[in-house]
């Protein structure tokens, strides 16, 4: 993108900046035109699920000036006044994103009934059998699904051996936490 006025004659095709910039005008101006845009550019996009996790809702929508400003602070402030900032964001989405961004960088910086909330579910989302990303569940069943494939090779066997067993200990040790809950 750049400004009109820089832009090469060609662009114009005949047509003065200033015809250019009236007619930009006009079209913010008429809400029936945008109405009209809007509509066709919704029945011929492609059509996704709603988005279930935050990581995946902030390509939904565009965000004020505000939080942009918010979101650039939050970036720059100690840990000490990160919460504050999150807290103050007018949307959710930036909201949770930047409360997670605490709770797993800094866990300290937020309330202990939080982290606690959080804790419970980040362990539900680690043991979704139908979620996205791929929970342990999900990934124990591929990983079991790919072993024969490595059967010949050793060192991918006893890597794969390994990462089962990893997973295998993190699904039993967030079982008991959620047992506990």
């Amino acid at each position: 993108m750049m400004p009109l006025w820089e832009a090469a004659e060609e662009f114009f095709v005949g047509t003065s900046c200033e015809v250019l910039e009236d007619r930009a005008v006009r079209i913010v101006e008429d809400e029936g035109l945008k109405t009209r845009i809007g509509r066709v550019f919704s029945e011929n996009r492609a059509q996704y699920p709603e988005p279930a996790h935050v990581e995946e809702m902030l390509y939904t929508k565009f965000s004020s000036r505000n939080d942009a400003t918010l979101c650039d602070r939050f970036h720059c402030a100690p840990w000490s006044e990160r919460r504050e900032i999150a807290q103050s964001l007018e949307d959710d989405r930036l909201k949770e994103l930047a409360l997670r961004i605490c709770y797993f960088e800094c866990r300290s910086s937020l309330a202990p009934d939080l982290v606690q909330a959080m804790d419970i579910d980040l362990a539900h989302r680690l043991m979704s059998i139908d979620g996205r990303p791929p929970s342990v569940e999900q990934t124990l069943k591929q990983v079991g699904a790919g072993r024969a494939d490595f059967e010949n090779n050793s060192n991918a066997a006893a890597l794969l051996k390994g990462y089962v067993s990893f997973l295998t200990e993190r699904r039993t040790k967030i079982l008991k936490f959620l047992e506990a809950q």
